[in-house]
């Protein structure tokens, strides 16, 4: 799917950008001043990135221990994290202050 862009009449570069077809290749003629729009993909920030990376080495060294932790919701709209083995058996909740020791690769108490 296309949609045709139309120039803008009476419009021209700044002087200070460089025009899009600074590359050599003529614009069809009255589309002068049409602007060409480049897509990239988006991603993520690096930061966000990064703290991916870091939550997945922690899964990884919690998975090699035979661990897995889960949040689950519980009454009045608290969440319940639970340490578990591979194969779901609940071993033992877990504060807060547990679970970041755990991803800061800290162990428990």
């Amino acid at each position: 799917m296309s949609l045709p862009t139309q120039p803008i009449a009476g419009a021209s570069w700044p002087a200070d950008v460089a025009s899009p077809y600074d590359d050599g290749h003529a614009p069809e003629p009255g589309l002068e001043c049409s602007p060409r729009i480049t897509v990239t993909r988006g991603g993520p920030p690096a930061e966000v990135l990064e703290l991916l990376g870091d939550a997945a080495a922690a899964f990884e060294l919690l998975n090699l221990q035979g661990l897995t932790v889960t949040f689950e919701d519980a009454e009045h709209g608290h969440t319940r994290i639970v340490l578990n083995d591979l194969d779901g058996l609940a071993l033992r909740a877990l504060t807060p202050a547990e679970a970041i020791a755990l991803a800061c690769d800290e162990g428990l108490d």
